[in-house]
């Protein structure tokens, strides 16, 4: 089974769930994963995103995305087909009203046969990470977002592995309970 893991910034993400994702499957990562944890493809739906982290992230290794935009994206992005919707069934990227929707919508996209997501919190105070640093939004609209996954009939099983989560569209498993695999020590 060809299992993708989207992980994003929700406070309640830790290393050692991210770790155990790492290990078995291809990681989809949201905006600022990649400081968190190696990544297969780095998805931020934000132009400005991309440029405030363009040193940081131009020679990452691994597939840098965004949905096509009006502006162009730095030369390192790739730009793939996009619209706004909440339709998964579509041959372009669907925003959903926020990155870590379209990284599933991408995941699903890449051949993924189920999709695990990890710190989709939803809520709670910022992320995992503190504060977007510079001139990047840091305010969220949880409740819309929530709204848009209600009714977005994915072509794959989804299992919300979040610690903490307001999404109840999808199953509910730890990340070990998802993988039928023991957690990670600290030391792993």
């Amino acid at each position: 089974m060809s299992d993708f893991v989207c992980i994003a910034g929700g406070p309640s993400l830790t290393k050692e769930d991210a770790k155990l994702a790492r290990q078995h499957c291809t990681v989809v990562g949201v905006n600022d994963a990649y400081r968190m944890i190696d990544v297969d493809y780095l998805y931020a739906s934000d132009l400005e995103w991309w440029e405030h982290h363009a040193d940081k992230v131009k020679d990452l290794d691994c597939r840098k995305i965004i949905g096509k935009q009006s502006k162009r994206p730095p030369e390192f992005v790739e730009e793939w087909p996009a619209e706004h919707s909440n339709n998964l069934r579509r041959e372009a990227i669907n925003f959903g009203r926020h990155s870590g929707f379209a990284a599933l919508h991408l995941a699903i996209l890449l051949g993924a046969e189920r999709v695990l997501l990890l710190g989709y919190d939803m809520g709670g105070n910022g992320h995992w990470f503190g504060r977007h640093e510079g001139k990047l939004r840091n305010t969220s609209n949880y409740h819309q977002w929530v709204e848009v996954y209600e009714t977005c009939n994915p072509p794959v099983p989804v299992i919300n592995c979040s610690r903490r989560t307001a999404l109840t569209a999808f199953p509910r498993m730890t990340i070990e309970e998802a993988l039928c695999v023991p957690a990670l020590s600290e030391n792993q």
